[in-house]
């Protein structure tokens, strides 16, 4: 399997002094000057691992997984065309952009954009935390896990499992319930492992009252960790 750990997210918000409390008062981030609309954010050596582009609200804007090297992403490439998926080869801006060697850009079957890249740009100065943590767990963990609000699961299965090589480990038959302050959620647990003990977990959830449209969505969640008992301790974004 070519993809190691999820590498970086982008998310589109105009609401960019909230997004940097939360990153660096909330989460312990590191905020990195980008100036403008952008804003870029730290949690261990690599140059950055969230960024915010303040010129919509259109919400996640990308995912980025690692690959070993160049020839994982050529690999990579041909699988996803040969399943009809288009592959786009990144420019050197968009590379330089994104503090990586070589990238191509895709999207998954709802619409999601992704990104498969390698040679991540590392910074010369230590991580400095935005509050007093003793870090965050990442190396080859990456990030961690992603959230996906989606309205059809089953159309991301295939291409999650089949196409990007995500293996299932194990699932819930029976959905779980969960209260919170805000709504009341209907679980149900999927998880899947990739080789070598890295794995990715997958949930979905019915919400009784959806915050941002009112009407119930679906949640999915794609974890990596170095084994099948140690989580990375990472930020969430949904």
């Amino acid at each position: 399997m070519e993809i190691t750990a999820l590498g970086y997210i982008g998310i589109n918000s105009s609401q960019l002094d909230q997004w940097g409390r939360m990153a660096t008062e909330l989460l312990g981030m590191q905020q990195v000057d980008r100036g403008g609309k952008m804003r870029a954010f730290r949690m261990d050596d690599h140059k950055q691992r969230l960024v915010i582009d303040g010129s919509s609200d259109a919400g996640l804007a990308v995912m980025g997984w690692e690959v070993p090297s160049a020839a994982d992403i050529d690999r990579l490439a041909g699988r996803l065309e040969s399943h009809g998926v288009k592959v786009t080869r990144g420019s050197r801006a968009l590379a330089d952009e994104r503090h990586v060697a070589e990238l191509v850009v895709f999207s998954d079957p709802a619409g999601n954009r992704l990104e498969a890249f390698c040679e991540p740009e590392l910074a010369i100065e230590p991580f400095k935390p935005g509050r007093p943590i003793s870090g965050f767990r990442t190396g080859a963990l990456g990030m961690g896990h992603v959230v996906l609000n989606v309205e059809d699961v089953e159309l991301l299965v295939p291409f999650y499992r089949d196409v990007l090589g995500f293996q299932v480990s194990d699932f819930g038959l029976k959905p779980t319930g969960s209260i919170s302050s805000t709504s009341t959620a209907v679980t149900t647990p999927l998880q899947w492992s990739a080789q070598g003990g890295k794995r990715c977990t997958i949930s979905w959830s019915n919400l009784a009252a959806s915050m941002m449209s009112g009407r119930a969505t679906t949640s999915r969640s794609w974890t990596t960790a170095a084994s099948p008992t140690r989580w990375a301790g990472t930020p969430t974004t949904t």
